[in-house]
């Protein structure tokens, strides 16, 4: 009868230890795993004149969706476009990424961060590295020639010098922007040259430019742009042009213009005529060639509305400016 026992009571240990490992929990679960083969990626050596072109591949290598929050280049140069958001497991995306080289020299390196639900990376990096170069050496990269008045002409000159030993010329010169006569003086041929450019400004004032054109004959150079900006100036230098209130604000403000000399060496403030009485004036120097116009206590009344602060000064020919009022909802 004992050793009848002993087996029943075997047999019911080794029963209860089988239910024990069929009931045991599963290993836990991994989750979103985000992963890259190449996460850098070495460019070489390319001119900066080029951009830089690359695809990296994602992989979620976890058990569970690895959501893909955004795509953040670490500076404006870089663009990056991821082909979806949602990643099952197993499965791949592409981030295409572009970086221009335009204006860089010597090595570079800029990342694009991946922020994900990955617990353990929330915050991926990948990177484009490598070194800029140039074929020709444009100085300087740009020009922006200040403030001249309508139909002046500016001067300015940049220079282009071969940097490897491939022999170059400038075989012609072209100007999006207006008017531009341009000289090629060569300083060594073959490998340095200078254009001197004379830009007649245009006729109305404000904001100008464009972009000086050039073409070569170097294998890696074809073309370069310089761009080319300034600002068109009459008599005065008037700001705001107009004076912007809203509809909505009952209650009295303050508003002021600035004016400065232009073109003109100097001038005096003869007077200033709000167009309500309402309106208290105040002048105050600006700089040693300007004013400054205090306009207090203005409503924002309807019948202001493309009524004009009249303002004489001995500027000729900008005796009389008139900055109209403006009301907006």
């Amino acid at each position: 009868m004992k050793r009848i026992g002993l087996a029943l009571l075997m047999t019911a240990f080794l029963a209860g230890r089988s239910v024990a490992q069929d009931e045991a929990p599963a290993e836990s679960a991994v989750g979103p795993v985000i992963a890259c083969d190449e996460p850098v990626y070495d460019f070489g050596t390319m001119d900066n004149a080029d951009t830089v072109k690359h695809t990296f591949v994602i992989k979620n290598t976890g058990d569970t969706s690895l959501d893909i929050e955004r795509v953040k280049p670490s500076c404006g140069c870089t663009v990056a476009n991821i082909s979806q958001k949602i990643i099952p497991p197993g499965e791949t995306a592409e981030i295409t990424a572009n970086m221009s080289l335009k204006g860089r020299n010597g090595p570079i390196s800029k990342s694009i961060i991946i922020h994900s639900n990955d617990p353990k990376q929330p915050q991926f990096r990948l990177a484009l590295a490598g070194t800029a170069t140039t074929a020709i050496q444009v100085n300087p990269d740009r020009v922006f020639f200040g403030q001249v008045g309508p139909g002046d002409a500016t001067t300015f000159n940049v220079t282009l010098t071969g940097v490897s030993d491939t022999p170059f010329s400038i075989t012609g010169t072209e100007f999006t922007g207006g008017t531009l006569e341009t000289e090629i003086v060569t300083l060594e041929e073959g490998k340095s040259y200078r254009i001197n450019g004379t830009l007649t400004a245009p006729d109305s004032p404000g904001s100008f430019g464009g972009n000086l054109k050039i073409t070569t004959d170097h294998p890696n150079r074809g073309g370069i742009e310089v761009p080319v900006a300034g600002t068109i100036v009459g008599p005065l230098i008037i700001a705001p042009e107009e004076i912007v209130l809203s509809a909505n604000h009952h209650q009295p403000v303050t508003r002021y213009i600035v004016l400065r000399a232009g073109t003109v060496e100097s001038f005096t403030l003869e007077s200033v005529t709000p167009p309500v009485d309402t309106i208290n004036t105040k002048i105050y120097p600006f700089g040693d060639k300007g004013y400054r116009i205090q306009l207090e206590n203005i409503l924002a009344a309807p019948e202001l509305n493309g009524q004009p602060v009249r303002i004489v000064t001995s500027a000729d020919p900008a005796k009389v400016i008139e900055v109209p009022f403006r009301i907006v909802q």
